[in-house]
């Protein structure tokens, strides 16, 4: 009888479903798994992902548990990253109806996908949430976060890692949207509003938050649920960081607007051509948590699996090619 090898408690002949796989995190998550060697399904609905070996794409919408059944086999993790709409969220504060007629839609294509796992046996799910989540945070957004954490923490899927990150940067010029939502800003010769906020910003770069998720799906939990909070190393002012985005691709001299006058004039530089509400603008990051309660960090399963060094936004800037 020859028995299947073993990584950490997961067997190498079992995959790993990434939802949200041709998204901007997905993208990253499912190439270094790839690169490990590990077997991916990659779950996509409008993008094709890019061909990669040991990775299988599978295109679903989740609209039901059924939809999900025949992705899950042979599945032994699920990372889950789909998120429609982005950091816009839905428009109206979400309610705690736990009906799963009454769930927004985040909420309920989460609810679709345990109820799939649990049939599955699949073994665990690791959830990427956002620094900030909580019922009563100032956004939907991160309202449906923590909405979706509350379902995944009370499912029967035996084990549970909910990861919460501060904003993520980084993927190139073309690809980094909290680098195009500041670069939206300065579009206009002479002046750039820079927005009144109190909080210091830690971005997070992409390849950290990709490794992190990597890490958490092989890595052996000695207990069943775990929740980490993870920022950038080095955080900046608002000013700082327009600065360092000024002197990389802004020609020509500009003046920033800053206090009062620049947090009014911020909507009307936001605004674009083709004035699409779901465009992620400067102010949906702004309102993210950006920074990591460091006691999240003390005696925690996932502490083991976070980088030795991460990557700042300055590095970040300095890597990517000049616009």
């Amino acid at each position: 009888m020859v028995h299947a090898k073993s990584k950490g408690n997961r067997r190498v002949d079992q995959a790993i479903l990434i939802t949200g796989g041709s998204g901007f995190i997905g993208r990253a998550v499912v190439r270094r798994l790839a690169e490990n060697g590990e077997t991916v399904v990659c779950m996509y609905h409008h993008r094709l992902p890019e061909p990669m070996a040991n990775v299988y794409p599978v295109c679903s919408d989740m609209g039901s548990s059924e939809l999900i059944a025949a992705p899950l086999r042979g599945v032994d993790t699920v990372v889950h990253l789909a998120w429609e709409g982005g950091f816009v969220g839905p428009s109206e504060p979400v309610s705690w109806n736990l009906n799963p007629n009454s769930l927004p839609k985040n909420a309920r294509i989460l609810k679709n996908l345990l109820s799939a796992m649990e049939r599955a046996g699949t073994r665990r799910i690791i959830f990427l949430s956002a620094v900030g989540a909580s019922r009563n945070a100032k956004t939907p957004f991160l309202q449906e976060k923590y909405l979706s954490e509350f379902l995944i923490l009370n499912s029967k899927v035996p084990e549970k890692v909910v990861l919460r990150s501060s904003i993520v940067c980084g993927g190139g010029d073309t690809n980094d949207r909290f680098l195009r939502s500041i670069l939206r800003v300065m579009q206009f010769p002479g002046i750039y509003p820079v927005p009144s906020q109190a909080e210091r910003l830690a971005p997070l770069h992409i390849g950290d938050v990709a490794q992190i998720l990597c890490d958490s799906a092989t890595t052996t939990l000695p207990q069943s649920c775990a929740v980490m909070e993870v920022s950038g190393q080095e955080d900046f002012r608002i000013e700082e960081l327009f600065k360092l985005v000024s002197e990389r691709y802004v020609k020509g001299a500009k003046l920033p607007v800053s206090g009062f006058l620049g947090t009014s004039l911020l909507p009307f530089f936001e605004r674009d051509s083709k004035q699409n509400p779901n465009v992620v603008k400067l102010r949906h990051f702004l309102a993210l948590g950006n920074h990591a309660d460091a006691a999240t960090r003390l005696k925690n399963p996932l502490s083991a699996v976070l980088p030795e060094k991460f990557q700042s936004f300055r590095d970040t800037l300095a890597d990517t090619k000049t616009a």
